[in-house]
């Protein structure tokens, strides 16, 4: 399970699945704990909810009162996008994208895009990532790429690799586990802080194609951000009832404090023709 870890002095944030970040056992070192599944949050605050919502949402806002509309002025603004890939209403949301904006991202380099180019299995085209920077007539020029040399080249606060083990192509016994694909770190450094953040591109099952027989995939993201505390934003002291209200006829727990709606009995059938709601 993801897990979006909260000390006192900084907010690691997590969003996705299976990350595998597991909580200190110390009971003092928990305060403030979050955790984040598909896409299931606890903020700062403690409080779980259930992201229903699709679209973009600001995860994390530093300062808590910076201008959404003014990124440049914030010290760091992330948003994440959660979306679905079919029009059932059940489906759970996937996160698409994250950007971050704001002045620890850089002076020349404005704004951090990581994006899902692909849904195949251990695609090169999954990876994508955008990068805007200001040219020597003051334009912001955006450049979006796969490569990670490239970025590491125009973007050295950045690098790009994989993960460590063997990458195995995800089945329908494991559909409730991401297999990491690609992963990209970012040293992100202002006057007042500084944000390590790690953001990882996985691939996760997500039923069967009976024509083609074969096996359908989705890719998305999960990301850690550290030293923001005092953040606003969903994971931070924003209200977030919006985005988490139940989804009529619905049956899963969301959002996870309630009003829960819950399936009864186990699946039955061939595990492709399983309503896997929990995906």
């Amino acid at each position: 399970m993801a897990r979006l870890l909260l000390a006192a002095a900084e907010i690691a944030a997590v969003v996705g699945l299976n990350v595998h970040d597991a909580p200190s056992s110390d009971a003092q070192s928990r305060t403030g704990v979050a955790a984040v599944l598909d896409p299931e949050l606890t903020n700062a605050a403690l409080e779980k909810f259930h992201v229903t919502t699709p679209g973009e949402h600001a995860v994390i806002v530093l300062p808590e009162n910076a201008d959404l509309e003014n990124p440049a002025a914030a010290d760091l603004i992330v948003y994440a996008t959660f979306g679905k890939l079919t029009d059932d209403a059940c489906e759970d949301l996937l996160i698409r994208t994250v950007t971050f904006e704001g002045s620890s991202v850089g002076t020349n380099i404005t704004k951090l895009v990581f994006n899902v180019g692909s849904d195949n299995f251990n695609d090169t085209a999954a990876h994508e990532y955008t990068y805007t920077f200001t040219d020597s007539g003051g334009n912001p020029q955006d450049v979006t790429n796969t490569d990670a040399r490239h970025l590491f080249d125009n973007v050295p606060i950045c690098y790009m690799g994989t993960p460590r083990g063997v990458i195995r192509e995800p089945t329908y016994r494991t559909y409730m586990h991401r297999q990491r694909i690609m992963q990209v770190e970012c040293s992100l450094n202002s006057l007042n802080r500084g944000h390590d953040i790690k953001v990882f591109w996985s691939t996760v099952w997500r039923g069967f194609n009976s024509t083609t027989n074969s096996s359908i995939f989705a890719n998305d993201l999960s990301f850690s951000i550290g030293n923001v505390a005092n953040a606003g934003g969903i994971l931070g002291s924003d209200d977030h009832s919006a985005i988490s209200a139940a989804i009529p006829g619905c049956n899963k727990k969301q959002p996870v404090l309630g009003p829960y709606q819950t399936r009864k009995g186990k699946p039955r059938g061939k595990p492709w023709k399983r309503a896997h709601h929990f995906r």
